[in-house]
């Protein structure tokens, strides 16, 4: 944890200060900024003479983009009152809030990544949690799909943002994308997978980085946070990602170690996708929808890449960029 940007954290108390009705209110200490988000500014914060509802740890996450924020706070408040393990939401906020950034406040939930950030050194420390992730994450898949998504559709549809929730939105932005991080030479890429779109069947509710840094365990309890790339889609959008991050296996090691990893997060990729079907997940996953998801989500990551390289941001999708290219390339000229 680092300290927070020297006017976040006054500001922030500011919005509490006003959302409680009390201007006495204090941080019981001072607020840290928590690492490991590539786009939000994340603060840990604790008050003093905060009402019980905001008196414990709390999260306070402020994101840089209306649209997406929108996105992330309907679906995070959505999913944690059909009772799936997100933090729960105290308070949220767009642009004209107080911080000039839209935010969410939440409980901080306890525990640590599934895995951590794993290097040459940390790497056989955690090879028993590393061996459980396969499993753990198609049990939090499985049940995520589980939940209904009617009353998400019905809260973007009562504000006229349908498509900030479906495939196809994501398909707009990523034209967008492609001009502003610099990578117009995918621009073609996103129009051919919009022609090759496989046939809509069962949509659930998808997380859409669901990966082992957004899953916190605590004993046996897990936490499921940053809900950014959330959609209603077919469950191969979640599963495409997933197996997709655990494949690319990102180990800072010498690069035997690092071909280890990667035959490693192969076969954990698969095993993945084996549990998820045993688990009841749904119909049998159909190849060539899969397929499409798992182009989908790597021209996602190619421009989540190109997004961080242009703000001088660190991204495992950067150094992975080669990989990812020639995997879009194979798919695009098969298919």
């Amino acid at each position: 944890m680092t300290t927070p940007p020297p006017d976040l954290a006054p500001a922030v108390l500011d919005v509490l200060r006003r959302h409680t009705g009390n201007p006495e209110l204090q941080y019981a200490e001072p607020p840290v900024r928590v690492s490991g988000g590539f786009w939000a500014d994340i603060l840990a914060v604790r008050l003093e003479g905060a009402p019980p509802e905001l008196d414990r740890d709390l999260i306070v996450r402020v994101m840089p983009e209306d649209e997406a924020a929108r996105r992330e706070i309907v679906v995070h408040t959505q999913v944690a009152a059909q009772g799936f393990p997100a933090p729960a939401v105290r308070l949220t906020g767009d642009a004209t809030a107080g911080l000039g950034r839209p935010f969410i406040v939440m409980d901080r939930a306890p525990g640590r990544p599934l895995i951590p950030e794993l290097g040459a050194a940390s790497l056989l420390a955690h090879i028993p949690s590393i061996v459980r992730m396969p499993v753990r994450l198609a049990r939090v898949a499985a049940r995520l799909h589980a939940l209904d998504p009617a009353p998400l559709r019905a809260a973007f549809a009562a504000a006229g943002e349908d498509r900030l929730v479906e495939v196809d939105g994501l398909l707009d932005r990523m034209t967008i994308w492609t001009s502003e991080f610099g990578r117009d030479d995918l621009a073609s890429a996103v129009e051919r997978l919009r022609l090759r779109r496989p046939p809509r069947r069962r949509e659930v509710v998808c997380h859409g980085d669901l990966q082992p840094f957004n899953v916190l365990v605590h004993r046996e309890h897990v936490t499921v946070i940053d809900w950014t790339a959330a959609l209603v889609a077919e469950p191969a959008y979640d599963l495409a990602y997933t197996a997709l991050t655990i494949s690319l296996a990102p180990v800072d090691a010498p690069r035997p170690v690092q071909a280890a990893a990667a035959a490693g997060g192969r076969a954990f990729s698969r095993r993945f996708l084996r549990v998820y079907q045993d688990l009841g997940g749904g119909s049998r996953l159909e190849e060539a929808t899969f397929a499409w998801y798992t182009a989908l989500q790597t021209l996602r990551s190619l421009l989540d890449g190109a997004r961080n390289l242009a703000a001088g941001a660190p991204h495992p999708f950067i150094a992975a960029a080669p990989l990812l290219e020639a995997r879009l390339a194979a798919y695009l000229d098969t298919s």
